[in-house]
């Protein structure tokens, strides 16, 4: 029996580590009821939902569901770990999110200063109480709507406009972009090269690129009516009016939310630390004939096609990087240093910044992903790698040693080929 709607994620205090618990209650609600679901899905969550909506004074099918959104809880935290190991602790912002304990009762005190006590339930959940701040994960379930967005989704919107998650992300100066923003600072050819790479069929490509375009030229209006309306740019979500004004007309966010999870995908970190002798020796395991003269030919495409992709990309970032510094020259002398080949704590030293704030502007693994992407793209559209796209299998595997000669360091120069790129583009 899968256990995502009978087993609770919470954080154990002694030990601080992470755990998931059994709810024997909501264990027993789904015995009786006879559902054994293989693994949750968009369709399990809006049966379970429906459930708690037609049982209303039911503890019980509620506390399912709690089950289910702590996971999807701690889901984000790992996500945010992840991605900002360097400057957060797991389970220092665990803590701030997984606050379920399991209990079928919220106590909180009113106005007046007296404790109040409800049961957990969906009629709880309709009543409508001032001035009080639901936890994050009843937050999840009150406003959820399972005809606009998927559960995991709906967590991760509701986790990152938390005012106490938005909070301590600032204290480490990291911040979150939106799903539409994100979108919207996306440009059409890094939105195409990702769908490509996440899989998506050729005809359906052109119509999420037109929706992209038109997405990006519609949202920036769209923002504007809002900021008019309410004085804030927070809480704006793509209305019913707004998704069917776009081309091609959209019933839902579901395309949207499918370029963000080919974004994601594509930005996905995987790499494993190959020397460059390694990878002369493990590139030439992938389709190459035997043919020296052949072979040759192939890892000199290879190598014009980084060295094009890299170049294309630099001076794209440093390009609106510049923008910038004329307000703060710390960061050109940080793009500078680094292509001198200085590392990221000798850098913050002299630009008398922290770590996080350069590693922020550099985005070195960031920027070796983008590129090992759009020179995967590429090889798969040259004839003498056609065979490429016959094994994606190994695609995931090409990527990492393509990023890995682009980040790393040459035994002489003690420089990568992605600094000298930098290098070459500021003295453009």
């Amino acid at each position: 029996m899968n256990t995502s709607y009978s087993y609770l994620y919470f954080c154990e205090f002694p030990g601080k580590k992470i755990s998931p618990k059994n709810i024997k209650s909501a264990a027993e609600y789904l015995k009786n009821l006879n559902i054994n679901y293989e693994k949750p899905t968009r369709d399990s969550d809006k049966e379970i939902y429906k459930l708690i909506a037609s049982d209303k004074l039911n503890c019980d099918p509620l506390l399912c569901l709690r089950c289910r959104v702590s996971k999807s809880i701690y889901n984000q935290c790992e996500e945010v770990y992840k991605n900002n190991d360097e400057k957060i602790d797991l389970f220092d912002l665990s803590r701030r999110a997984l606050i379920d304990d399991g209990r079928k009762n919220y106590r909180f005190r009113d106005d007046s200063g007296k404790i109040q006590k409800y049961l957990i339930n969906f009629s709880f959940l309709e009543k409508n109480l001032q001035n009080i701040k639901m936890p994050i994960f009843l937050e999840i379930i009150k406003t959820f709507d399972y005809k606009r967005s998927n559960l995991n989704t709906w967590t991760k919107r509701i986790f990152r406009g938390d005012s106490e998650i938005r909070n301590y992300m600032r204290e480490f100066d990291i911040k979150f972009i939106k799903t539409w923003a994100k979108l919207a600072d996306t440009s059409s050819k890094r939105i195409k090269n990702s769908l490509i790479h996440y899989g998506i069929n050729k005809d359906f490509l052109d119509d999420m690129i037109c929706l992209h375009q038109s997405y990006k030229s519609k949202y920036r209006e769209a923002k504007k009516i809002y900021y008019a309306k309410n004085n804030t740019q927070q809480g704006w979500e793509p209305s019913e009016e707004f998704l069917r004004s776009l081309h091609p007309p959209q019933e839902n966010e579901n395309n949207l939310l499918l370029m963000e999870e080919a974004l994601n995908y594509s930005f996905l970190p995987k790499i494993e630390s190959l020397d460059d002798e390694n990878f002369n020796e493990k590139i030439k395991d992938i389709e190459f004939s035997q043919d020296v003269n052949e072979n040759e030919l192939k890892i000199k495409s290879l190598i014009e096609t980084i060295k094009k992709s890299s170049t294309e990309l630099i001076k794209e970032v440093l390009n609106k990087d510049k923008k910038k510094w004329m307000k703060d020259e710390e960061r050109k002398k940080c793009w500078l240093l680094y292509s001198k080949g200085m590392s990221q704590r000798e850098i913050a030293k002299k630009c008398n910044h922290k770590q996080g704030w350069v590693s922020k502007l550099i985005r070195e693994n960031f920027l070796g992903e983008l590129i090992a992407n759009d020179v995967l793209i590429s090889l798969k559209n040259k004839k003498e790698f056609a065979n490429i796209s016959k094994i994606p299998e190994e695609l995931d595997y090409i990527k990492d040693l393509i990023k890995n000669q682009i980040l790393s360091l040459e035994q002489i120069t003690n420089r990568s080929f992605l600094m000298q790129i930098v290098e070459e583009e500021l003295n453009k």
